[in-house]
């Protein structure tokens, strides 16, 4: 125990603070995500989230994460309030819990850890809601609103129509759609 706080504490000199979350995960992040939008923008909200939790546990190094502090994680934010009035599901604590993950990695790669206790989670995902089919007069109701549009607006609509994909999987620029047949 003796010998394990003196490393600890040799290794928290050798640092001299570099190994604090603050010090190096934006850059992180902005250079994991930084050619991805949306995943940089995903990445610093899951970031904000673990960072208010860390701080109110004193948790300033990568060193002192722990697999109860990751659990515990998980109960805290299944009890945050979400956008739309209920409570964060276990899916989006566990995708937080992952992104905590590749931090611990990267900071076991820059002698800021020595292990990474997100792998030893196991907690499974919850079952996907079942999301209703849009019906033929929400198709036309949506069609309608955009009339007068850009029209890769109305493109991307009608690709993820046909595609089953989202809406927002398909917001690519005109130019990038084929012409033929017009």
């Amino acid at each position: 125990k003796a010998l394990d706080l003196s490393l600890r504490a040799q290794a928290d000199r050798r640092h001299l603070g570099k190994d604090r979350w603050e010090r190096w995960v934006p850059e992180f992040l902005e250079l994991r995500y930084g050619n991805s939008p949306a995943s940089l923008r995903r990445g610093r909200q899951s970031w904000r989230h673990w960072h208010g939790f860390l701080a109110d546990r004193a948790v300033v190094v990568p060193r002192d994460v722990t697999y109860q502090l990751v659990l515990d994680f998980v109960a805290w934010r299944t009890q945050q309030p979400n956008r739309s009035g209920g409570l964060v599901s276990r899916n989006t604590a566990l995708r937080e819990v992952h992104l905590m993950s590749l931090l611990l990695n990267e900071s076991i790669r820059r002698g800021f850890a020595d292990s990474n206790p997100c792998r030893q989670v196991d907690i499974p995902k919850a079952p996907a809601v079942r999301k209703p089919e849009i019906t033929d007069a929400e198709i036309a109701q949506i069609r309608a609103a955009l009339v007068g549009r850009p029209e890769w607006m109305r493109v991307s609509f009608e690709i993820a129509l046909h595609q089953g994909c989202r809406l927002s999987e398909t917001s690519i620029p005109l130019a990038q759609v084929d012409q033929i047949g017009r």
